[in-house]
């Protein structure tokens, strides 16, 4: 029975005595009238020494002149690791017939989990289908049309910053590839599909996501990193998701354009974006079938970051700051309640940040609240951010805001030079004028300064 004994340690892989064999055969041209001999190996078996300890592999093959023809490989369940590649309950069968110049090959991989500098997973099925060109062995290089057709499958699959659970990835490429297993780079077109019960980050939780990309513009190359790009349509929906105080429900996100670009397990993805959603929270606000229409860029090395300015409008909105109405109200009390319960919310040009370093919020516009009881309500920023809050710390900022007569809103102009959001609460320093048209203090022109607490 034929035995191949190899060592893949420290990422790097050695058939030990045989390495100078290998390394003239591969370096040395064949002589024109020379032909090398029909190999066919049956049962053969390989033993892989990994930092885990060996690993079997079975195979059959036939060798035509040099040419693998055929290969039927199987990989028995075994634990291995190499440098950075890592793999528990890894099992896999390998079939590859090649015809001319050209290698149709299947995959079939399963592991418990596994562990690599771009990727790691848990509960982990790999189906991949490909055609491609034969290698030259003695140039090193594989070049040609590249054709693939993946599906990967696991109960967790992700980075080690953000991971999906219970994920289902397909994918379709056409393009060509060039170079080497270490070196080597390929172009070409792709459409991709995800599906997950959620998606987790460091303070990051969406939930039943589904996203395409369809024919995108796929780059990726590898030399001491693996470093891709894609630029693509893209669609996401999102059943709900929260980070930090902002929470979001029945999301629906769109971009003709978006760019993803990354090295290893850190990305970026950039472009602009419309999205719908049917709730969206920031603390006590809540915002109701709305519409954004944004320039995102969303970046994650270690941390995740997630920025995104443009406009955002909302059909209705509530913001309780005083409560719900309540039996004892006076009427006009009651109205004003009501109308931080019911308004329409327009911002034509906000600025957005949440991630790990914190939440902020800059209006480089004025936004207006136009309440369904009448009247509106203009909050422009003051300072240097109309919001600003550490990681898990309630926040605040600066503010001007003015108002037109309502049944809700007196006439008034007040500055809030510094706000802040409590645990009960919320506190502003205030210094403004109104004019008061309610119970006693109907006609009334006024001042105030001092800090309201509530």
């Amino acid at each position: 029975r034929p035995v191949v004994r190899a060592s893949w340690k420290g990422g790097k892989l050695s058939l030990g005595s045989l390495d100078p064999l290998v390394q003239e055969f591969t370096v040395g041209p064949p002589r024109p009238d020379s032909r090398s001999p029909l190999v066919i190996i049956e049962g053969g078996r390989g033993r892989l020494d990994t930092e885990y300890g060996p690993v079997e592999i079975l195979a059959d093959a036939r060798i035509d002149d040099g040419k693998l023809m055929r290969l039927a490989a199987r990989l028995p369940t075994a634990a291995l690791k190499s440098g950075e590649v890592e793999a528990r309950g890894l099992s896999a069968t390998l079939d590859l017939t090649t015809t001319g110049d050209r290698v149709a090959l299947r995959l079939l991989a399963a592991a418990d989990a596994f562990t690599t500098p771009a990727a790691r997973g848990q509960g982990a099925n790999l189906t991949l289908t490909g055609d491609l060109p034969y290698p030259d062995l003695k140039t090193r290089r594989g070049d040609g049309r590249l054709v693939l057709d993946a599906r990967l499958t696991g109960a967790s699959l992700g980075t080690e910053t953000v991971g999906a659970r219970n994920a289902d990835v397909t994918a379709q490429f056409d393009g060509v590839v060039s170079g080497w297993i270490e070196t080597f780079r390929l172009e070409g077109a792709t459409t991709t599909a995800l599906k997950a019960a959620a998606v987790q980050g460091a303070d990051l939780r969406i939930a039943d996501v589904a996203a395409t990309a369809t024919r995108a513009q796929l780059t990726v190359s590898r030399d001491a990193a693996l470093r891709w790009s894609v630029q693509a349509p893209l669609s996401v929906t999102a059943g709900s998701g929260r980070m930090g105080q902002t929470s979001i429900n029945r999301l629906s996100l769109t971009s003709r354009a978006l760019t993803f670009g990354g090295k290893d397990a850190a990305f970026e993805a950039t472009g602009p974006v419309s999205a719908t959603f049917e709730r969206f929270g920031f603390g006590d606000l809540a915002l109701k079938r709305g519409r954004a229409d944004l320039n995102l860029d969303v970046v994650s090395d270690g941390v995740i970051q997630i920025g995104a300015d443009g406009s955002l409008r909302a059909a209705d909105g509530a913001w309780p700051l005083f409560g719900p109405v309540g039996p004892d109200d006076i009427a006009e009390l009651a109205e004003m309640k009501r109308a931080l319960g019911s308004f329409a919310l327009n911002a034509p040009a906000i600025r957005f940040a949440t991630g790990t370093a914190g939440t902020t919020v800059a209006l480089a516009r004025p936004v207006t609240l136009t309440p369904a009881n009448g009247g509106v309500l203009t909050v422009a920023q003051a300072g240097e951010g109309a919001y600003q809050a550490e990681p898990g710390r309630p926040g605040g900022g600066a503010l001007n805001v003015t108002a037109t007569r309502g049944k809700g809103l007196p006439e008034m102009t007040v500055a809030v030079p510094n706000w802040r959001l409590t645990e009960t609460g919320f506190e502003a320093a205030l210094d403004g004028r109104a004019r008061l048209d309610f119970d006693l203090a109907r006609g009334i022109d006024a001042r105030t300064r001092g800090v309201l607490a509530m």
